[in-house]
Parts: C-alpha cells; sequence; structure tokens
C-alpha cells in the first residue's frame, strides 16, 4: 500500500493506493458493493482494473486531478469515486471510463484507491478491503512486457512517444515513461471541460 498526500489550496487529503489479489470476490456486484460501503474518515473509494495502470503515477495523478475538480467543482460526475474512474480513463465520457478502468468479473488484481482525511483512516479502509478481497500483491502494478503494450494500446500511447522520453530499452524505465505519458493524457481530462 502506498499512503501520498493530495493537495489543495486549502490543505490537504490522504490517498491510498493499492493492487489487491481478487481471490474472494468473483463478481462485479460484489467489488462495487465493497467500494460503495462507508468508511470512517474516507471520502471516496474507487476499485478499477488493474491491468490497466501503468503504474502508481497513473493513479496519483488521476486522485489529484478528480480532488482538484472536486474543490474547483468542474466535475465530470456527481461523485468523487466517479471522478478518480473518470481521470483514471483519461475520459471525460463516464460510460466509456467504466469500459476502460471499472471492474468486472475475472479480474486477478484489482487497483484501489481511496481518498480520506487523514492516513490513518486511509489505511484502515484499504486493510478493510483486503480482508474482503485477498492479499496485496507483491509489487504493485509490477512491469512486464505484456503490461506496457496491454496499457499503451489501450491509452493510445506510441513507441515514439515512449521513445521521447526515454532512450533506454529498460523494462522499468519504459515503464515510467508509459506512465508519464498517461499522466500527461489524465491532466489533459481537465482542460477539455
Amino acid at each position: 500500500m502506498l499512503i501520498e498526500s493530495l493537495f489543495l489550496p486549502d490543505g490537504h487529503l490522504t490517498v491510498g493506493i493499492a493492487e489487491i489479489k481478487n481471490s474472494k470476490v468473483p463478481r462485479t456486484d460484489e467489488l462495487i458493493e465493497i467500494a460503495q460501503t462507508p468508511y470512517k474518515g474516507v471520502i471516496a473509494v474507487q476499485l478499477l482494473n488493474a491491468d490497466l495502470v501503468s503504474g502508481v503515477g497513473h493513479l496519483l495523478s488521476a486522485a489529484q486531478n478528480a480532488v482538484n475538480a472536486w474543490k474547483g467543482k468542474y466535475m465530470v460526475s456527481r461523485s468523487l469515486d466517479i471522478e478518480i474512474l473518470v481521470y483514471s480513463s483519461a475520459q471525460r465520457q463516464i460510460s466509456r471510463a467504466i469500459h476502460i478502468m471499472g471492474v468486472q468479473d475475472g479480474l486477478e488484481t484489482v487497483a484501489v484507491v481511496a481518498v480520506g482525511e487523514n492516513k490513518e483512516d486511509v489505511c484502515a479502509c484499504v486493510e478493510l478491503i483486503q480482508e474482503k478481497m485477498g492479499d496485496e500483491t507483491e509489487q504493485m502494478f509490477a512491469p512486464s512486457e505484456e503490461r506496457l503494450e496491454r496499457v499503451a494500446k489501450e491509452f493510445h500511447v506510441t513507441k515514439q512517444e515512449i521513445q521521447s522520453i526515454t532512450s533506454s530499452d529498460d523494462l522499468d524505465s519504459r515503464t515510467d515513461a508509459l506512465t508519464g505519458c498517461i499522466a500527461s493524457r489524465v491532466t489533459i481530462v481537465a482542460f477539455d471541460n
């Protein structure tokens, strides 16, 4: 689990991000129920298709941009949890965002994004979700050639874009470059308003 601060003009919020093995919850409706459960001190919980997350920076960017839209009153949706989904998908259409990043039956792992007022409540929330679903993965959003290709294809990131950021053939370097490209696309959603 990663815990970070999201910065606001008048303070900060806390975000928790994890990739959890989906060993106990086979159906989409059960996953949605877990996300919609009220958690003490937590403002929003979103469960996402971890197969299409390039790395932690992808979800940090989505969470920060969603909170900015929420506080700036320019949200696409009516709730912060859906706004996180919208930004993580780099789409303004909610139906398209659900199609891309929404949870579905049979996912091996699920990305968790929880936003709250303090570290303790956010940690407790992610731990409760983990108890319901399964163990955390050993390495969140572990880089692989398959993940890199799948995510690049979904987000329309070309090899040329990745090569413009890194000339390395190293998987980690290319994955970091891909995450940077996606974080840029996530941020652009705010400007498409």
